[in-house]
């Protein structure tokens, strides 16, 4: 219910905000990070991609770059060029949080500096910062689109839920 939340709020797709949460979780587990934290990381990445502007598809790939690097412990290469691209927003708050300059983050990640646990912790600094920056835009129509698509799943997966349809299809 609160990955779903957070894509109403942001107006992407729930897949790619649940794939997002997924990756956030398995690579912060291991330090300690709480569901909450990863549910408000996830929230900030929504956040950053609205800011900048991303198209659905754009999004969609900053998504998956995004937590591809994070599962994989470090941000760096394609994955972080993926995002300076798509969501320069995004990188500009992992930039600030670290008090760099965006430019320098390709060479933080070539040297393996922006491990997952870093990169959550500077994203989480300029939480504040994102919810403002994105409270103050208007919504957009491929947004309301998104969130449309969204409330039908939900309804055919709790239709499903309560008739059984999938399991007497199987």
């Amino acid at each position: 219910r609160r990955v779903l939340a957070i894509a109403q709020r942001q107006g992407v797709a729930l897949a790619n905000v649940a794939q997002l949460y997924v990756r956030v979780c398995n690579a912060l587990r291991a330090s300690g990070t709480s569901q909450s934290e990863v549910l408000a990381i996830t929230e900030d990445v929504g956040r950053a991609l609205r800011i900048s502007g991303a198209t659905g598809q754009e999004a969609a790939s900053a998504l998956l770059q995004f937590s591809q690097a994070l599962g994989a412990g470090v941000l760096r290469g394609e994955e972080l060029n993926a995002i300076l691209e798509a969501a320069p927003r995004l990188a500009q708050a992992i930039a600030d949080g670290l008090a760099v300059p965006v430019g320098q983050l390709k060479q933080l990640g070539a040297d393996g500096v922006l491990t997952s646990q870093l990169v959550a912790k500077a994203l989480r600094s300029q939480s504040d910062l994102l919810e403002q920056e994105s409270r103050a835009l208007p919504d957009t129509i491929p947004q309301a689109w998104e969130r449309l698509s969204n409330a039908v799943q939900r309804t055919v997966g709790e239709l499903d839920k309560a008739l059984g349809v999938t399991p007497a299809i199987a």
